[in-house]
This record gives structure tokens, sequence and C-alpha cells, in this order.
């Protein structure tokens, strides 16, 4: 439901594991790879925020009113500029403007 974790895998030398924190009702996932070229292993840690969602549950999203209201002010403020911008250029043209008739 969020981002993927990466995860290098070139050989047996990979491993990767996922452990459930109680106390944070977190996971964490730990991945290592290991370098042939530089003779090091790069280890990774990622957490995740649990408990986890039961599949028919889904992803439920909310939207925030005032964030819907932004949005629609946004498009209207476009859609304004657009037929001003319209208006402006068959001016400059010299062709009939709608509103002066």
């Amino acid at each position: 439901m969020g981002n993927p974790i990466p995860f290098d895998f070139h050989d047996i030398r990979s491993f990767a594991d996922l452990y459930y924190a109680p106390k944070s009702k977190s996971f964490v996932a730990i991945t290592l790879f290991y370098d042939d070229k530089t003779d090091l292993t790069k280890a990774s840690i990622y957490t995740l925020m649990g408990p986890p969602l039961a599949a028919e549950q889904g992803m439920n999203t909310v939207v925030n009113p005032l964030t819907l209201r932004y949005i629609l002010y946004a498009g209207l403020l476009v859609i304004v500029l657009l037929i001003g911008w319209w208006l402006y250029q068959k001016n400059e043209q010299g062709q009939d403007c709608p509103l002066r008739k």
C-alpha cells in the first residue's frame, strides 16, 4: 500500500528479513547486499507502520473538504485565466471580441 522496499539481489550473499516490533507496533525490514567489487556489505533498514490491514479492508482515502474546496477554486481560476487569455488573443489579432457586441 506504500512505497516498495528496494532489494538488490545478486547471489546467495544477499539477505532480507522482516521483524515485528511489538512495542512500537511496527515492522522492521532489513536488507543486506554484498558487493564483490568492493568486498563490502550494504545494510539497509526500513520501518513499516502496523498493524497491517486485512486484504478485504483495502485502502480508504479520506479527502479533507478544505483541500477539495481549494482544488475546485484552483480549477475555476485556471478556467477564468484561459478564457481571459483567449479573449486577449482574439483582441490582439483584430477579431471582434465576443464581449464587445
